[in-house]
């Protein structure tokens, strides 16, 4: 998928977990594996990839 400056950020990010997910698999790491080697924590990588966002109370709130 081409990203145009047109598309909102729920598209944009949504694609970005899906790339980041596939370039992780491909690698054959776990989430826990690429969290550790990028710097972040687990659940930061579970949430990207899922696309859950955090919501004004502090809830993650799922994507599709």
């Amino acid at each position: 998928m081409k990203l145009y400056e047109t598309e909102n950020n729920e598209i944009i990010m949504k694609e970005l977990g899906k790339r980041i997910q596939d370039t992780r698999i491909s690698m054959n790491l776990t989430q826990s594996e690429m969290a550790e080697k990028s710097g972040v924590a687990l659940r930061t990588v579970a949430r990207i990839e899922k696309r859950v966002r955090k919501t004004k109370n502090g809830r993650g709130e799922m994507r599709e």
